[in-house]
């Protein structure tokens, strides 16, 4: 006899098995969130030793293109000092990561965060009866064991846990956000002490990280201080500094830097790119690429807001530092003969203007004063002949009030 599909039920020979879905229970607890991560920490030592790996390989292979290029015989000296920059680059960017990689800091860091939640966790065993993340994939509640897993996360750290306050129960579920919050780096917050919200009366949480009071119901923020004068005694405790809109010795300090190439910019890689290619085009030497003709480069490739990093760009094709350049114990006396200039230009200052002289011009003024002529021509004059005029006519002042040579520019 031959039994079809569409047969009943009742005349089959054998039962059809019915499909089931498999159950799985993907809900983590704080147990298993504080393993794996506290596993993550220990982990980062690896990634340690190797940044220190690459940072031995890094300077061998800088040392090797040094003495590439110091070789008069070497060709293609232009692509050697290319590579040369980008591995010094390289060898910045290891060094960086080196110095932020502290896994044991970080594992220190973590467990001060998290200690009160798992000693909550851990000493009170109330947690575990009704708790459905304890529940396993069965529906079975999961069994511990007497101070198991407690003695072996918290391993010298146990000896701080204590097992009483047995008779307080805490919130399994606030325990575990708090806990999630603590990982993700999003601000803490807790309940306010009879802070109710103004707007609907509910109760409020206080987010620590921003100073605010949020409300629980209707979301409304208020601000935990309010703006008030500060007293004499708060006066006495705090120091007080005048702000001002921008301070003219960073001004010339960045203007010395850029002078140099040592100004902390990132140029795009486009940039360059289109700047090398230019330079094929021109069949430019080595001893071709000045400042000026990176000024020219620039022109024609269309980047010209970028003509004050002309010497930063050099420095980038080349790989090398410009051989006339101020020392340090020169930008300190350039910085010393900034500063005695100021009382001075205050007093001799137009009154139409408000501003103070080109930094260019004041560069070239104490470059000229302390004989760096190699250094003095790096930074042009003023094109307008007018403004040149009285430029001098001020600085003049200025050098017999300080008792400085008066070195006329016209």
């Amino acid at each position: 006899m031959i039994f079809m599909r569409g047969m009943p039920r009742k005349t089959r020979m054998f039962k059809v098995r019915q499909k089931g879905f498999l159950v799985t229970d993907h809900r983590d607890t704080i147990d298993r969130l504080h393993t794996k991560h506290a596993s993550d920490l220990f982990h980062d030592d690896k990634r340690l030793v190797a940044l220190e790996k690459e940072t031995r390989q890094l300077r061998q292979e800088i040392q090797q293109l040094e003495e590439k290029q110091k070789d008069p015989q070497t060709h293609n000296a232009y692509f050697v000092a290319r590579k040369l920059f980008d591995k010094r680059e390289a060898l910045e960017r290891s060094e960086k990561k080196k110095s932020k990689c502290q896994p044991m800091r970080a594992f220190l860091e973590y467990h001060a965060q998290v200690f009160p939640i798992l000693q909550q966790y851990y000493a009170n065993r109330q947690l575990y009866d009704d708790d459905p993340e304890q529940v396993s994939r069965h529906g079975r509640p999961i069994d511990r064991g007497p101070d198991t897993k407690h003695r072996q996360q918290f391993g010298a750290f146990s000896v701080f846990v204590q097992k009483g306050n047995q008779s307080k129960t805490t919130n399994k579920e606030a325990l575990y956000k708090q806990y999630v919050s603590i990982l993700r780096g999003e601000p803490r917050m807790d309940m306010a002490k009879e802070e109710p919200c103004a707007h609907c009366g509910h109760n409020q949480f206080l987010v620590n990280e921003e100073s605010n009071y949020v409300c629980a119901l209707c979301g409304i923020v208020h601000d935990k201080f309010t703006d008030h004068k500060p007293g004499y005694k708060e006066m006495q405790e705090r120091e007080y500094r005048r702000k001002f809109r921008y301070e003219r010795s960073n001004n010339f300090a960045d203007c010395i830097d850029r002078a140099q190439g040592r100004e902390r910019v990132d140029i795009p890689e486009k940039i360059m790119a289109d700047l090398r290619t230019e330079i094929q085009k021109q069949n430019l030497r080595r001893g071709q690429i000045t400042e000026h003709r990176v000024k020219t480069l620039l022109k024609h490739t269309g980047h010209n807001k970028y003509y004050k990093h002309k010497t930063h760009i050099r420095n980038k094709l080349l790989g090398t530092q410009q051989k006339d350049r101020f020392t340090d114990q020169q930008v300190a006396t350039l910085k010393h003969m900034f500063a005695e200039v100021q009382l001075p230009f205050e007093k001799y200052c137009p009154d139409d203007r408000s501003s103070f002289l080109s930094y260019q011009y004041v560069l070239r003024k104490f470059c000229e004063l302390l004989e760096l002529d190699k250094i003095a021509v790096r930074f042009p004059y003023l094109k307008d002949r007018q403004k040149l005029r009285k430029h001098d006519t001020v600085w003049k002042n200025i050098c017999s009030e300080v008792g400085y040579q008066f070195i006329p520019s016209l």
